[in-house]
């Protein structure tokens, strides 16, 4: 019989731990399957020794989830965003949300060699009559010349459902992470069963012999990963499978059936495992070390299990982890510390809840639980979270008429478990809100001891506060402009870059007129603007960058963008850029669109109040017969040396002579 996946995508968290299940404690005889509560997100700190066992607790979640036509919230997949990282060599890296902190993606670089994940579906001419039908990660060295040779294409799996989402590199050890559905018909899509991902770690000492040493499959979806020095970790979730389950139990029979059927499967069934390179299948996750709601009682249960996985990259033998039973929308990981958020619901007004978890030993270990009102925002959520020594900063958003954003900031108290409020933004004494009236925040960023929060409804206020001192937070300045910024990014601690969209003026209604701001406001551009925050309390536009009629995915996907300190005076920016026009052909009425792809080449000259973004140059790819969009583009700059990745294809020139370009290779 076909296994059913017990749940639709788990909404919220458990971070599993290993090690043996201990013996399961009996089920309470007098709970029905009608008495049971459905707990999504406690407010409560957590434990792995309460009244209930996590088997008890996870059971009744599972049985709660089958009897309810749950809709699907998707966890946050996309890493996070919030600081800026540049390597010490004259050549960029991927940025990432804290230094140190590295995350995945589809290309890395490591001075002399060019590592890329190479997409099945970007149909393009590579000299290679063998290639794989499934992604496989291309190899290119650097030349003394600054061409690029093929020097090897590391071949992962021939599974053509699997999709590498991203590679980690260090020295000359290479993790790709992949993913895929498998041989699953479309409709079991959003019901991941039987779901899994491969961690596979390549030995690239011998460029043009690389070998995959050990290849881990693993039960899950991956919502997020990072990399601190040679720790990998991997946040996932997990749906288990149970033969013979009925996923949406109508009758009362059905119900009673999926309920004795959980309660006679050992817990161990319903945890994740993982499969290495020999075949040997070993548990990912035991249930006695996970953690639930310290107010659990055996009436209650969550059916989420979402699995913190850490491996050295250098000795992939063994997989530890940590489990944690409770709502999140995502992941923030600094250099210490990794913190779940999520939100719960009572009579429709939101509290975000926040776990705290230190990396300290290696592994991940539960600290503390912390609450605010309000929620997180949606995409790229981890912008509005930053950890700084002892304290965590927060900005969160609550919901009457329109949004109102606070700033929190706690501090962990480790001895109750609990993340204590030291202050929050706005405050009797300090009344200024953060954003307008109906203004939605588009995007945070903290540096040092400040925090730019950029808000827009009809203009783009870029606030400046000070949180020098925690107890203390201020709003120090504020400036608005056209458009908004959906990224921020430091150059210094006088200069930050925003990119985004463009707005035009001309059709923002006139001050304290009734008509509604509309869409017509937000024009198809996409813009990079040079903020001067050297006075806080009066942060200028230097310059403005517009491209009409196009948008840049730098705006959504920070590692989309390359940049590169060449002097304390000059900053070296590239990101992609995509713009459509449209044409008549003669005699004909049809409109005719095409794309335009190109990566853009900007500078930053001078410090201070002095400096200037400028246009330097770009690079076209050569166009293709199959249309491939700038989304995944990325870029390299080495020196003078500029590489830009189009598809699985590269393109070179020179920063000083951007006309001349090679490849493609």
């Amino acid at each position: 019989m076909k296994q059913i996946s017990l749940s639709i995508l788990p909404l919220a968290l458990v971070l599993a731990g290993c090690g043996g299940d201990s013996a399961e404690p009996s089920i309470e005889k007098n709970v029905t399957p009608s008495a049971l509560n459905s707990i999504n997100t406690s407010v409560t700190p957590l434990s792995s020794n309460g009244d209930v066992s996590f088997a008890d607790y996870y059971r009744n979640g599972l049985y709660i989830n089958s009897t309810t036509n749950n809709n699907v919230d998707m966890l946050e997949s996309g890493d996070a965003v919030a600081a800026s990282t540049t390597s010490e060599a004259n050549y960029s890296t991927t940025i990432t949300q804290e230094q140190g902190v590295d995350e995945s993606d589809r290309v890395k670089y490591d001075g002399e060699n060019l590592y890329i994940a190479a997409r099945r579906y970007y149909q393009e001419s590579i000299d290679d009559s063998n290639l794989p039908s499934a992604d496989f990660v291309r190899i290119l060295q650097r030349e003394s010349d600054s061409s690029l040779s093929q020097t090897s294409n590391v071949v992962l799996a021939d599974n053509a459902s699997e999709n590498i989402s991203g590679l980690f590199l260090a020295g000359d050890r290479l993790t790709v992470l992949s993913a895929g559905w498998g041989d699953q018909p479309i409709y079991d899509m959003w019901m991941p069963m039987d779901a899994n991902y491969t961690l596979s770690f390549v030995d690239t000492s011998v460029k043009n012999d690389p070998k995959v040493e050990q290849n881990f499959v693993i039960d899950g979806y991956v919502i997020s990963s990072r990399k601190i020095g040679s720790k990998l970790f991997v946040v996932s979730t997990y749906t288990p499978s149970v033969e013979g389950f009925i996923p949406f139990a109508t009758s009362e029979q059905e119900k009673l059936d999926n309920y004795n059927l959980l309660r006679n499967t050992p817990i161990s069934e319903l945890m994740p495992s993982y499969t290495d390179s020999l075949g040997t299948k070993r548990s990912l996750v035991a249930s006695n070390s996970c953690l639930i709601p310290q107010d659990a009682t055996s009436n209650d249960g969550n059916d989420s299990m979402v699995i913190m996985s850490v491996i050295d990259v250098n000795d992939p033998s063994d997989i530890k982890a940590t489990c944690v039973s409770a709502q999140a929308n995502g992941v923030y990981v600094s250099p210490n510390s990794v913190y779940i958020y999520g939100v719960r619901y009572d009579n429709a007004e939101p509290t975000g809840v926040i776990h705290k978890f230190s990396l300290a030993a290696g592994g991940v270990d539960y600290l503390a639980t912390g609450n605010v009102a309000g929620y997180f925002g949606g995409e790229n959520s981890q912008f509005r979270f930053s950890e700084n020594g002892q304290y965590l900063r927060v900005i969160s958003t609550t919901f009457d008429t329109g949004p109102e954003h606070q700033l929190t900031i706690f501090k962990s108290n480790t001895s109750s478990t609990s993340l204590e409020v030291v202050s929050q933004l706005p405050n009797a004494e300090k009344p200024e809100r953060i954003g307008k009236e109906n203004e939605s925040i588009y995007a945070v960023r903290y540096f040092d001891d400040k925090a730019y929060v950029v808000t827009f409804e009809r203009t783009d206020p870029l606030y400046v506060i000070d949180l020098g001192d925690p107890t203390a937070p201020e709003i120090l300045g504020s400036l608005e402009i056209p458009g908004y910024s959906a990224y921020l990014h430091p150059i210094s601690s006088d200069l930050i870059l925003g990119i985004g969209q463009q707005v035009n003026p001309d059709n923002l209604p006139q001050a304290g007129s009734s008509n509604d701001v509309t869409d017509a406001v937000v024009e198809s551009g996409a813009h990079v603007s040079l903020f001067d925050v050297s006075d806080p309390s009066n942060p200028t536009q230097l310059s403005k960058i517009v491209y009409v009629d196009g948008y840049t995915p730098a705006q959504y996907n920070y590692h989309a963008l390359t940049y590169l300190k060449a002097a304390d005076d000059k900053h070296l920016l590239a990101l992609p850029v995509e713009t459509w026009s449209s044409s008549n052909s003669s005699g004909n009425s049809v409109s005719i669109w095409t794309a335009n792809i190109s990566l853009e080449m900007l500078e930053i000259n001078g410090e201070g109040s002095d400096a200037l973004l400028q246009q330097i140059g770009s690079i076209t790819p050569k166009a293709d017969e199959r249309f491939i969009s700038s989304w995944d583009d990325r870029s390299v700059i080495h020196g003078d040396d500029l590489y830009y990745i189009h598809g699985n294809q590269v393109w070179h020139t020179l920063w000083s002579d951007p006309g001349s370009v090679d490849g493609a290779y």
